[in-house]
C-alpha cells in the first residue's frame, strides 16, 4: 500500500479550513507524513505595474499578509504535531504547483476543486484543475470545498482489460490507492469494471454474424472480463474493509457516473492519462467524460512512468 511521506496541500488565499486541508490533514496524520501548505496567487500583469509603480508595494503587503494566514494555519498544524511548512509562490497555479511538487519530491497533491468547466477542445483545457488532471506527476486529491469529515464511499474505477496488459500496472496502482485511503478513512470500498465488445452494436445493425454466434462472442468477452477482474481484487488484502464489487456491462463514461450516484460514492478513484507516449498532453476519453459528469471527490492517477511536460 501506498505510504505518504510529503504532501503538498493547496489552501486558497483567505479561505478557511476548507475540504482540502482538512483531508490533507487526516492522511498526514495517519501516514506521519510531512505536510506542505501552499497558496498560488497570480502575478499582476505588468501593464498594471507600469500605469501605477505604487502597486508594487500594495502587492508585497498582500504576498506578506497570506504569507502570515499560513504561517498561522501551519502553526496550528505543528501544535496538533504535524510536521508542517508554508509556502507562498506567484505564477500560474498549475505550473507552480508542479514545480513544486518536482522541486520538493511530494507524493501527492490535495486541493479544493475550482468548478468544473467543459472543454471546448482536449489540446485547450480550461481550468488549473483539468491542467493538474493531465500533467501532475503524482497523484492528485481535488476535494469538493464543501466536503466535510470522512469520506464514507470510496470507488475504485479499474479496467483490467484481458486483451491489454499494459493497463495492468495503471489498475495496480488505482486499487492501492483506493485501499489505502478507504482503510484511512475506514470507508466502504466499492471496486468497479465497465466491459463490453466494442463492435456489439455494429454486428447487430449489419447481420455480420449470427445471434447465436453474437451471444456466444459476449459471453466469452464477458467471461475473460470477469476473471481479470476476480484476480485484481484477490490479489489485494481487504480484511477488515467492507466492500463490494462490480462489473457491469456498457461504457465506463456512463457506468461509472452513474454508479457514483446510485451508491452515493463520495471518493473517486481513478486514472486520467493511458498512455506516457504523450507526455500528459492529451487526456483519454474516457477520463474527460467521466471527470465531466461525477459530482464527487477525485484521486487520480497516472501510469507508472509517467512524465509531467512542465519542468523547473
Amino acid at each position: 500500500m501506498p505510504q505518504f511521506s510529503n504532501i503538498l496541500v493547496v489552501q486558497p488565499a483567505g479561505a478557511g479550513p476548507e475540504g482540502a486541508l482538512q483531508c490533507a490533514v487526516r492522511v498526514a496524520a495517519a501516514h506521519k507524513s510531512r505536510l506542505t501548505v501552499m497558496s498560488v496567487i497570480e502575478e499582476l500583469p505588468s501593464r498594471m505595474l507600469a500605469r501605477d509603480p505604487s502597486l508594487v508595494g500594495l502587492w508585497n503587503e498582500a504576498l506578506s499578509s497570506i504569507g502570515a494566514e499560513l504561517d498561522s494555519i501551519v502553526s496550528g498544524l505543528r501544535d496538533k504535531g504535524l510536521d508542517a511548512d508554508a509556502k507562498v509562490a506567484t505564477g500560474a497555479e498549475f505550473i507552480e504547483i508542479i514545480r513544486e511538487v518536482l522541486r520538493g519530491g511530494h507524493d501527492l497533491v490535495v486541493k479544493n476543486h475550482e468548478g468544473r468547466a467543459r472543454l471546448k477542445s482536449l489540446a485547450l483545457p480550461s481550468s488549473s484543475d483539468m491542467h493538474l488532471l493531465r500533467k501532475c506527476p503524482c497523484p492528485l486529491w481535488v476535494v469538493r470545498p464543501a466536503h466535510r469529515g470522512r469520506f464514507k464511499r470510496v470507488l475504485a474505477a479499474v479496467d483490467p482489460d484481458p486483451f491489454n496488459e499494459e493497463r495492468d500496472g495503471l489498475n495496480i496502482r488505482i486499487m492501492e490507492l483506493a485501499v489505502s485511503v478507504a482503510r484511512t478513512e475506514n470507508a466502504k470500498l466499492l471496486i468497479a469494471h465497465a466491459w463490453d465488445l466494442a463492435p456489439e452494436n455494429l454486428m447487430r445493425a449489419r447481420g455480420l454474424v449470427s445471434e447465436a454466434d453474437l451471444e456466444s462472442y459476449l459471453n466469452e468477452t464477458h467471461g475473460a472480463h470477469r476473471k481479470r477482474f476476480k484476480e485484481l481484487i484477490s490479489s489485494f488484502d481487504l480484511t477488515g474493509i467492507e466492500h463490494e464489487a462490480h462489473l457491469l456491462k456498457g461504457k465506463a463514461w456512463k457506468i461509472i457516473p452513474e454508479l457514483e450516484k446510485d451508491r452515493k460514492a463520495d471518493l473517486v478513484v481513478m486514472g486520467t492519462v493511458a498512455r506516457t507516449g504523450l507526455h500528459g498532453l492529451i487526456m483519454g476519453n474516457t477520463a474527460e467524460e467521466i471527470l465531466n459528469t461525477l459530482s464527487s471527490s477525485v484521486l487520480a492517477v497516472k501510469p507508472e512512468g509517467f512524465v509531467s511536460p512542465v519542468v523547473l
